[in-house]
Protein backbone atom coordinates (compact mmCIF):
# COMPACT_ATOMS: atom_id res chain seq x y z
CA UNK A 1 0.00 0.00 0.00
CA UNK A 2 1.10 3.21 -1.08
CA UNK A 3 1.71 5.77 1.93
CA UNK A 4 2.11 9.64 0.46
CA UNK A 5 2.27 12.72 3.07
CA UNK A 6 -1.14 14.83 1.61
CA UNK A 7 0.60 18.25 1.44
CA UNK A 8 3.68 16.65 -1.13
CA UNK A 9 1.34 14.90 -3.08
CA UNK A 10 -0.81 18.22 -3.95
CA UNK A 11 -0.70 19.23 -7.51
CA UNK A 12 -2.77 21.42 -9.48
CA UNK A 13 -4.63 21.22 -13.22
CA UNK A 14 -7.17 22.20 -14.74
CA UNK A 15 -10.41 20.68 -16.22
CA UNK A 16 -12.84 21.93 -18.65
CA UNK A 17 -16.51 20.35 -19.03
CA UNK A 18 -18.22 22.00 -22.43
CA UNK A 19 -21.43 22.00 -22.88
CA UNK A 20 -23.45 22.86 -27.09
CA UNK A 21 -19.26 23.97 -28.64
CA UNK A 22 -18.09 21.75 -31.52
CA UNK A 23 -14.77 22.26 -29.96
CA UNK A 24 -12.66 19.88 -28.35
CA UNK A 25 -14.40 18.18 -25.48
CA UNK A 26 -11.27 19.06 -22.76
CA UNK A 27 -9.29 21.83 -22.71
CA UNK A 28 -7.74 24.12 -20.12
CA UNK A 29 -8.36 27.45 -18.59
CA UNK A 30 -5.87 30.37 -18.05
CA UNK A 31 -6.65 30.12 -14.02
CA UNK A 32 -6.77 33.77 -14.01
CA UNK A 33 -8.77 36.70 -15.16
CA UNK A 34 -6.95 40.22 -15.58
CA UNK A 35 -6.85 42.62 -18.82
CA UNK A 36 -4.02 40.35 -20.24
CA UNK A 37 -6.35 37.56 -21.13
CA UNK A 38 -9.91 38.53 -21.09
CA UNK A 39 -11.33 37.07 -23.92
CA UNK A 40 -14.63 38.16 -25.61
CA UNK A 41 -17.36 40.34 -24.74
CA UNK A 42 -17.72 40.97 -20.94
CA UNK A 43 -20.01 43.37 -18.94
CA UNK A 44 -18.36 46.30 -17.47
CA UNK A 45 -15.73 46.90 -20.79
CA UNK A 46 -16.53 48.98 -23.42
CA UNK A 47 -16.05 48.21 -27.16
CA UNK A 48 -16.27 49.14 -30.22
CA UNK A 49 -18.44 46.53 -33.20
CA UNK A 50 -17.87 45.97 -36.56
CA UNK A 51 -20.09 43.35 -38.18
CA UNK A 52 -17.39 40.17 -37.53
CA UNK A 53 -15.46 41.94 -35.52
CA UNK A 54 -14.94 44.30 -32.10
CA UNK A 55 -12.20 45.63 -30.54
CA UNK A 56 -12.59 46.09 -26.51
CA UNK A 57 -11.33 49.30 -25.75
CA UNK A 58 -9.80 48.82 -21.90
CA UNK A 59 -7.66 45.84 -23.29
CA UNK A 60 -6.83 46.48 -26.48
CA UNK A 61 -8.26 42.79 -27.81
CA UNK A 62 -9.89 42.22 -31.07
CA UNK A 63 -12.43 40.11 -30.58
CA UNK A 64 -13.63 37.76 -34.32
CA UNK A 65 -17.35 36.50 -34.05
CA UNK A 66 -18.36 35.71 -37.44
CA UNK A 67 -22.36 34.69 -37.29
CA UNK A 68 -23.15 31.18 -38.89
CA UNK A 69 -26.26 29.72 -38.58
CA UNK A 70 -29.62 30.38 -36.39
CA UNK A 71 -31.86 27.47 -35.57
CA UNK A 72 -34.98 27.92 -33.89
CA UNK A 73 -36.62 26.32 -31.15
CA UNK A 74 -39.48 26.30 -28.77
CA UNK A 75 -38.45 28.99 -26.54
CA UNK A 76 -35.18 28.83 -27.18
CA UNK A 77 -33.06 30.03 -30.20
CA UNK A 78 -29.79 28.13 -31.05
CA UNK A 79 -27.57 30.30 -32.75
CA UNK A 80 -23.51 29.25 -34.09
CA UNK A 81 -20.76 31.63 -34.64
CA UNK A 82 -16.67 31.24 -34.97
CA UNK A 83 -15.08 33.32 -32.74
CA UNK A 84 -11.65 34.38 -31.94
CA UNK A 85 -9.60 36.73 -29.60
CA UNK A 86 -6.39 38.86 -30.25
CA UNK A 87 -5.03 37.46 -26.24
CA UNK A 88 -3.78 34.50 -28.03
CA UNK A 89 -0.23 34.95 -25.73
CA UNK A 90 -0.60 35.09 -21.86
CA UNK A 91 2.15 35.30 -18.78
CA UNK A 92 2.21 32.25 -16.89
CA UNK A 93 3.97 32.16 -13.47
CA UNK A 94 7.58 30.13 -13.28
CA UNK A 95 7.59 28.28 -9.59
CA UNK A 96 10.47 27.48 -8.25
CA UNK A 97 10.99 23.60 -8.63
CA UNK A 98 13.01 23.34 -5.24
CA UNK A 99 11.11 25.97 -3.03
CA UNK A 100 7.23 25.52 -4.85
CA UNK A 101 5.92 28.45 -3.10
CA UNK A 102 8.29 30.90 -4.96
CA UNK A 103 7.91 32.88 -8.20
CA UNK A 104 10.72 33.06 -10.27
CA UNK A 105 9.12 34.86 -13.02
CA UNK A 106 6.78 34.98 -16.04
CA UNK A 107 7.08 33.40 -19.64
CA UNK A 108 4.73 34.50 -22.50
CA UNK A 109 2.93 31.36 -24.06
CA UNK A 110 0.13 30.51 -25.79
CA UNK A 111 -3.38 30.54 -23.80
CA UNK A 112 -4.41 27.33 -22.80
CA UNK A 113 -8.33 28.79 -23.82
CA UNK A 114 -10.14 27.43 -26.58
CA UNK A 115 -9.72 29.95 -29.00
CA UNK A 116 -10.57 29.99 -32.92
CA UNK A 117 -13.76 27.89 -32.54
CA UNK A 118 -17.30 27.24 -34.24
CA UNK A 119 -20.01 27.21 -30.98
CA UNK A 120 -23.37 27.46 -30.43
CA UNK A 121 -24.98 30.33 -28.30
CA UNK A 122 -25.85 29.79 -25.27
CA UNK A 123 -23.50 27.77 -24.11
CA UNK A 124 -20.33 27.47 -22.43
CA UNK A 125 -18.11 25.30 -20.42
CA UNK A 126 -17.17 24.93 -16.48
CA UNK A 127 -13.48 24.93 -15.59
CA UNK A 128 -11.35 25.29 -12.26
CA UNK A 129 -8.43 25.08 -10.75
CA UNK A 130 -8.13 21.11 -8.70
CA UNK A 131 -5.68 20.49 -6.24
CA UNK A 132 -5.02 16.59 -5.27
CA UNK A 133 -4.34 15.31 -2.05
CA UNK A 134 -2.87 11.86 -1.29
CA UNK A 135 -2.73 9.83 2.13
CA UNK A 136 -3.30 6.98 4.15
CA UNK A 137 -6.08 7.50 6.90
CA UNK A 138 -6.62 5.03 9.39
CA UNK A 139 -3.60 2.79 9.51
CA UNK A 140 -4.44 1.15 6.13
CA UNK A 141 -6.79 3.13 3.27
CA UNK A 142 -5.43 4.85 0.65
CA UNK A 143 -7.27 7.95 0.13
CA UNK A 144 -7.38 10.97 -3.44
CA UNK A 145 -9.21 13.69 -2.25
CA UNK A 146 -9.68 16.56 -4.60
CA UNK A 147 -10.24 20.67 -3.57
CA UNK A 148 -11.84 22.46 -6.61
CA UNK A 149 -11.53 26.00 -6.49
CA UNK A 150 -11.01 29.12 -8.83
CA UNK A 151 -14.04 28.13 -11.26
CA UNK A 152 -14.64 29.82 -13.90
CA UNK A 153 -17.51 29.55 -17.12
CA UNK A 154 -16.50 30.31 -20.34
CA UNK A 155 -19.26 31.03 -22.77
CA UNK A 156 -19.16 30.20 -26.38
CA UNK A 157 -18.16 33.66 -27.38
CA UNK A 158 -15.10 33.13 -25.31
CA UNK A 159 -16.27 36.03 -22.36
CA UNK A 160 -15.21 34.60 -18.87
CA UNK A 161 -16.56 34.35 -15.58
CA UNK A 162 -15.29 33.88 -12.45
CA UNK A 163 -16.91 32.85 -9.34
CA UNK A 164 -15.31 31.89 -5.57
CA UNK A 165 -16.75 28.25 -5.28
CA UNK A 166 -14.92 26.08 -3.51
CA UNK A 167 -15.66 21.77 -3.70
CA UNK A 168 -14.46 19.43 -1.64
CA UNK A 169 -14.90 15.53 -2.99
CA UNK A 170 -13.37 11.90 -2.61
CA UNK A 171 -12.57 9.92 -5.43
CA UNK A 172 -14.01 6.99 -3.83
CA UNK A 173 -17.60 8.49 -3.24
CA UNK A 174 -17.09 9.01 0.09
CA UNK A 175 -17.83 12.14 2.20
CA UNK A 176 -14.99 14.15 3.09
CA UNK A 177 -16.46 15.19 6.00
CA UNK A 178 -15.96 11.47 7.48
CA UNK A 179 -13.75 10.68 5.84
CA UNK A 180 -10.19 13.15 4.67
CA UNK A 181 -6.51 14.21 3.99
CA UNK A 182 -4.63 15.53 7.12
CA UNK A 183 -4.97 19.14 6.70
CA UNK A 184 -7.69 19.35 4.19
CA UNK A 185 -9.99 21.86 4.61
CA UNK A 186 -13.26 21.17 4.24
CA UNK A 187 -15.27 24.89 4.04
CA UNK A 188 -17.15 24.28 1.01
CA UNK A 189 -18.98 27.15 -1.30
CA UNK A 190 -20.72 25.52 -3.87
CA UNK A 191 -23.68 28.14 -4.68
CA UNK A 192 -22.12 31.76 -5.10
CA UNK A 193 -22.63 34.94 -7.86
CA UNK A 194 -19.78 35.33 -10.38
CA UNK A 195 -17.59 38.26 -9.51
CA UNK A 196 -19.85 41.00 -11.74
CA UNK A 197 -23.20 39.24 -10.40
CA UNK A 198 -24.57 38.14 -14.04
CA UNK A 199 -24.51 34.61 -13.35
CA UNK A 200 -25.47 31.96 -10.12
CA UNK A 201 -23.06 28.67 -10.22
CA UNK A 202 -23.82 25.72 -8.48
CA UNK A 203 -21.56 22.79 -7.79
CA UNK A 204 -23.20 20.96 -5.07
CA UNK A 205 -22.52 18.06 -6.97
CA UNK A 206 -19.32 18.09 -8.77
CA UNK A 207 -17.55 16.85 -11.11
CA UNK A 208 -20.61 14.86 -11.40
CA UNK A 209 -23.09 17.68 -12.15
CA UNK A 210 -23.00 21.44 -12.55
CA UNK A 211 -25.37 24.47 -12.82
CA UNK A 212 -24.73 27.60 -14.23
CA UNK A 213 -27.83 30.13 -13.94
CA UNK A 214 -28.56 33.17 -15.91
CA UNK A 215 -30.02 36.57 -14.68
CA UNK A 216 -33.17 35.68 -16.92
CA UNK A 217 -33.39 32.53 -15.21
CA UNK A 218 -31.90 30.35 -18.37
CA UNK A 219 -29.98 27.40 -17.23
CA UNK A 220 -26.58 25.41 -18.50
CA UNK A 221 -25.88 22.20 -17.27
CA UNK A 222 -24.22 19.32 -18.51
CA UNK A 223 -27.71 18.20 -19.88
CA UNK A 224 -28.66 20.80 -21.93
CA UNK A 225 -29.60 24.43 -21.64
CA UNK A 226 -32.61 25.09 -20.17
CA UNK A 227 -35.11 27.90 -19.98
CA UNK A 228 -37.60 29.35 -17.31
CA UNK A 229 -40.32 27.58 -19.25
CA UNK A 230 -38.91 24.15 -19.53
CA UNK A 231 -37.36 24.61 -22.84
CA UNK A 232 -34.48 21.91 -23.38
CA UNK A 233 -31.99 22.46 -26.18
CA UNK A 234 -29.73 18.49 -26.25
CA UNK A 235 -27.23 18.92 -28.68
CA UNK A 236 -25.33 20.62 -30.91
CA UNK A 237 -22.32 20.40 -33.86
CA UNK A 238 -19.42 17.84 -33.32
CA UNK A 239 -15.68 18.15 -35.12
CA UNK A 240 -14.73 15.33 -37.35
CA UNK A 241 -11.09 14.57 -38.09
CA UNK A 242 -11.75 17.00 -40.85
CA UNK A 243 -12.07 20.10 -38.26
CA UNK A 244 -15.66 19.77 -40.08
CA UNK A 245 -18.52 20.62 -38.12
CA UNK A 246 -21.66 19.63 -39.21
CA UNK A 247 -25.45 20.87 -38.33
CA UNK A 248 -28.99 20.16 -39.24
CA UNK A 249 -30.50 23.00 -40.14
CA UNK A 250 -34.32 24.34 -39.81
CA UNK A 251 -35.47 21.80 -42.53
CA UNK A 252 -33.58 18.90 -41.68
CA UNK A 253 -30.51 19.10 -43.99
CA UNK A 254 -27.16 18.78 -42.85
CA UNK A 255 -24.67 21.86 -43.53
CA UNK A 256 -20.76 21.85 -43.08
CA UNK A 257 -18.59 23.79 -41.83
CA UNK A 258 -14.80 23.40 -42.38
CA UNK A 259 -11.56 25.03 -40.96
CA UNK A 260 -8.18 24.90 -41.88
CA UNK A 261 -5.50 25.07 -39.42
CA UNK A 262 -1.89 26.33 -39.93
CA UNK A 263 0.81 27.69 -38.05
CA UNK A 264 2.31 30.49 -37.41
CA UNK A 265 5.83 31.27 -36.54
CA UNK A 266 5.71 33.59 -33.84
CA UNK A 267 8.79 35.16 -31.94
CA UNK A 268 7.48 38.30 -29.23
CA UNK A 269 9.62 41.24 -28.76
CA UNK A 270 8.38 42.73 -25.39
CA UNK A 271 10.75 44.99 -24.10
CA UNK A 272 10.10 44.99 -20.82
CA UNK A 273 11.49 42.36 -18.77
CA UNK A 274 9.59 43.46 -15.29
CA UNK A 275 8.34 45.80 -13.91
CA UNK A 276 8.10 47.10 -10.42
CA UNK A 277 11.66 46.81 -10.09
CA UNK A 278 11.68 43.24 -11.04
CA UNK A 279 14.08 42.84 -13.85
CA UNK A 280 14.44 39.58 -15.94
CA UNK A 281 11.06 38.57 -14.55
CA UNK A 282 9.20 38.06 -17.63
CA UNK A 283 10.48 36.06 -20.04
CA UNK A 284 9.44 36.54 -24.14
CA UNK A 285 7.95 33.30 -26.29
CA UNK A 286 9.53 32.09 -29.60
CA UNK A 287 7.65 29.05 -31.39
CA UNK A 288 4.98 27.71 -33.28
CA UNK A 289 1.25 28.78 -32.73
CA UNK A 290 -1.60 26.66 -33.50
CA UNK A 291 -3.69 29.17 -36.33
CA UNK A 292 -6.91 28.80 -38.24
CA UNK A 293 -6.19 29.88 -41.62
CA UNK A 294 -9.50 29.45 -43.48
CA UNK A 295 -12.97 29.06 -42.37
CA UNK A 296 -15.12 27.41 -45.39
CA UNK A 297 -18.94 27.95 -45.00
CA UNK A 298 -21.90 25.35 -46.71
CA UNK A 299 -22.63 27.82 -49.28
CA UNK A 300 -18.50 27.76 -50.27
CA UNK A 301 -17.91 31.35 -48.85
CA UNK A 302 -14.45 31.38 -47.68
CA UNK A 303 -12.83 33.44 -44.61
CA UNK A 304 -9.30 33.52 -45.09
CA UNK A 305 -7.19 34.73 -41.69
CA UNK A 306 -3.29 35.54 -41.51
CA UNK A 307 -1.34 36.33 -38.18
CA UNK A 308 1.68 38.84 -37.14
CA UNK A 309 4.95 36.92 -37.45
CA UNK A 310 5.81 38.99 -34.64
CA UNK A 311 2.80 38.62 -31.78
CA UNK A 312 0.93 36.36 -33.31
CA UNK A 313 -2.48 37.80 -33.04
CA UNK A 314 -5.04 38.04 -36.88
CA UNK A 315 -3.65 40.75 -39.05
CA UNK A 316 -5.78 39.89 -41.51
CA UNK A 317 -9.47 38.68 -42.33
CA UNK A 318 -9.84 38.25 -46.25
CA UNK A 319 -13.72 38.20 -46.57
CA UNK A 320 -15.71 36.16 -48.95
CA UNK A 321 -16.80 39.64 -51.26
CA UNK A 322 -12.89 40.04 -51.78
CA UNK A 323 -12.59 42.88 -49.29
CA UNK A 324 -10.75 43.12 -45.88
CA UNK A 325 -9.90 44.35 -42.58
CA UNK A 326 -6.56 44.33 -41.16
CA UNK A 327 -4.71 45.00 -37.81
CA UNK A 328 -1.38 46.55 -36.22
CA UNK A 329 -0.68 46.65 -33.03
CA UNK A 330 1.28 48.37 -30.50
CA UNK A 331 2.72 47.54 -27.31
CA UNK A 332 2.28 49.81 -23.84
CA UNK A 333 4.99 49.08 -21.21
CA UNK A 334 3.77 47.67 -17.72
CA UNK A 335 0.51 48.30 -19.10
CA UNK A 336 -1.37 45.15 -17.80
CA UNK A 337 -1.84 43.62 -14.36
CA UNK A 338 -0.75 40.15 -14.13
CA UNK A 339 -1.79 37.10 -12.61
CA UNK A 340 -2.70 37.22 -8.95
CA UNK A 341 0.27 37.53 -6.63
CA UNK A 342 2.63 38.37 -10.07
CA UNK A 343 4.57 40.75 -7.85
CA UNK A 344 5.08 42.62 -11.23
CA UNK A 345 2.72 44.10 -14.11
CA UNK A 346 3.02 43.07 -17.71
CA UNK A 347 3.52 44.90 -21.39
CA UNK A 348 0.07 45.16 -23.23
CA UNK A 349 -0.34 44.10 -26.75
CA UNK A 350 -3.00 46.56 -28.16
CA UNK A 351 -4.68 46.99 -31.15
CA UNK A 352 -3.16 50.60 -33.06
CA UNK A 353 -5.19 50.19 -35.85
CA UNK A 354 -7.73 49.39 -37.89
CA UNK A 355 -8.14 49.12 -41.52
CA UNK A 356 -11.17 47.78 -44.09
CA UNK A 357 -10.95 47.72 -47.56
CA UNK A 358 -14.45 46.99 -48.73
CA UNK A 359 -13.23 45.68 -52.05
CA UNK A 360 -9.48 44.57 -51.26
CA UNK A 361 -7.87 47.89 -53.23
CA UNK A 362 -5.51 49.47 -49.99
CA UNK A 363 -6.04 52.74 -51.93
CA UNK A 364 -9.59 52.28 -50.82
CA UNK A 365 -9.13 51.82 -46.98
CA UNK A 366 -10.81 53.34 -43.91
CA UNK A 367 -9.02 53.89 -40.80
CA UNK A 368 -9.50 53.40 -37.44
CA UNK A 369 -6.62 54.38 -34.75
CA UNK A 370 -7.13 53.86 -31.26
CA UNK A 371 -5.29 55.22 -28.41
Amino acid sequence: MKTIPSRLAAAVTFTLILSFSSSPTSAQTDGYISASNLHGVVSGNTYGFGKIDNVNFGTGAVNIDIPLYSRKGRGLTQTGHYSYSSKELIPVPMWDPIIPTQLDGFTWTESSQINSFIAATPGGGVGDNEQEYDCTINGNYYLQEYVDSNFMFITNDGATYQFPNRHVWNSDGSNPNSKHCPGVKLTEYDVAPSSEGEMLLNTTNWPTSVTVTMKDGTMVTFAGIEDTNGNLITGGGTEDTLQRTTLLDSNGNTQSFTKQWGSSNTTTAFSTTGCNSKPNFVHNFSGLLSVVTSLTLPNNWVFNFTYDPTWGSIAKVTLPSGGYIRYDYTVVSCGDPGPPNSYTNVDSLRVNHRYISPDGNPAHEQTWTYT
